[in-house]
């Protein structure tokens, strides 16, 4: 399977290119090749006019956007993708969302957010509950970290560099990963695997 065939069997969503990029889930993606197309319309009346533009549930770091004109894709990478300690997926976002609403914060930032989702991936934040907020953590963390180690390399079209040092894919697999607990000495989390995105099956359901 080539990485256009892979990209066209992504889970995709209707997006407006605006001056700043394209907003997906709070995140903030954007490329300098989407400097000719910034608050214009596709021109898809299926879409309203928006642009389509497909994402990896498992690889948060990038969405590719398509051109209309001649059907290529504009690849875009999230603006806090340098920042990041380590790669995430739409699971651990979402549960830092509902973390920062706990809090109150009903239309939290893409840095709100993110401050959240690091928090979790290292349990370093200080929670609420202790000791249930502990366990939730440890689960999210090693969910997180079965599911990127599982991934293909991050589809490169026209050989468009990653900013990111290291794919998801690169990232070495343990059985085990010890994590700290502000209540006592290291634990060890057990790894829960979490579904990994299979193209062709997502490809039979149609």
């Amino acid at each position: 399977m080539t990485a256009a065939d892979y990209l066209e069997l992504m889970p995709s969503e209707s997006r407006v290119i605006n001056s700043y990029g394209v907003k997906i889930r709070h995140r903030i993606y954007d490329s300098e090749e989407l400097n000719p197309y910034r608050g214009q319309r596709s021109g898809l009346k299926a879409l309203n006019r928006r642009w389509e533009v497909k994402y990896n549930p498992y690889d948060a770091g990038c969405v590719w956007v398509r051109n209309p004109e001649n059907g290529s894709w504009i690849i875009a990478y999230w603006k806090q993708l340098q920042s990041s300690p380590q790669p995430f997926g739409d699971a651990s976002w979402e549960y830092g969302r509902q973390i920062v609403a706990e809090r109150g914060t009903s239309h939290p930032s893409q840095d709100t957010i993110k401050a959240a989702v690091d928090a979790i991936l290292d349990l370093a934040s200080p929670p609420a509950k202790p000791a249930s907020r502990a366990k939730k953590n440890q689960r999210a963390a090693a969910r997180n970290k079965a599911a990127i180690t599982s991934q293909r390399a991050r589809p490169m079209l026209d050989g468009a560099n990653d900013p990111a040092q290291k794919p998801a894919a690169a990232i070495k697999t343990e059985e085990h990963s010890e994590v700290k607990s502000p209540q006592g000495p290291a634990q060890l989390a057990k790894i829960i695997p979490l579904k990994i995105y299979d193209a062709h099956k997502e490809a039979e359901k149609w």
